[in-house]
C-alpha cells in the first residue's frame, strides 16, 4: 500500500499518540469515496452524509449531531452501551464529539474481531487500525456514544 510521506506526516501531527507499525497501521491509500460513518457500518463506496452527492437514507435525522448518528447506527442494528471495552463476537462502533470554534466535529470508529479500532481519517484520507481510542480525543473530542451489535460469525476462538 502507497502511503505518501505527506499524509505519514499528517497522520502523525493529527494523531500524535499513536504510533506507525505499534499503534497504528495504515489499511488502506488515500481514498475519498466515503466517511467515517460509513466506514464505521462498512461501506468503502458511499459517503453517509445529508448533502448532495451523498446517501442518506434516514429522513429526519440529522447527520450533523452525534445522536442522529447513533440512530443511523441503530437502524443498523446496533444498541447503546456503557463500555467500549472489548468483547468477542460483538462489534462496537464509538461517536467522538468535538466542540471547536463554535463547530461540532464528528468521527465514528469500529471495533474489529481483534479488539483494534478501524477509523476513516476525514472524508479524503486513508482507513487505519489503531490499538485504543483515546488516541483519537486529539483530532476528534471526546467518545459520547458506544454502541454495539452482536455478530454471531464472529468466531470467539
Amino acid at each position: 500500500m502507497d502511503i505518501t510521506p505527506e499524509w505519514k506526516t499528517r497522520v502523525s501531527r493529527l494523531l500524535p499518540a499513536l504510533r506507525e507499525g505499534e499503534s497504528l497501521i495504515f489499511t488502506s491509500e488515500v481514498n475519498c469515496n466515503y466517511n467515517c460513518l460509513a466506514w464505521a457500518l462498512g461501506c468503502d463506496h458511499h459517503p453517509f452524509e445529508n448533502q448532495k452527492g451523498a446517501w442518506w437514507f434516514w429522513p429526519g435525522v440529522p447527520d450533523d449531531t452525534a445522536e442522529g448518528r447513533a440512530k443511523v447506527c441503530a437502524a443498523h442494528g446496533f444498541t447503546r452501551t456503557e463500555s467500549a471495552e472489548f468483547i468477542p463476537a460483538y462489534e462496537k462502533i464509538a461517536i467522538f464529539e468535538k466542540l471547536e470554534d463554535g463547530e461540532v466535529w464528528l468521527h465514528a470508529s469500529r471495533q474489529a474481531r481483534n479488539g483494534w479500532w478501524k477509523s476513516k481519517l476525514g472524508d479524503r484520507g486513508p482507513d487505519i487500525d489503531h490499538k485504543d481510542l483515546e488516541s483519537l480525543e486529539a483530532a476528534y473530542g471526546k467518545v459520547v456514544i458506544v454502541l454495539q451489535k452482536h455478530r454471531p460469525d464472529w468466531t470467539t476462538s
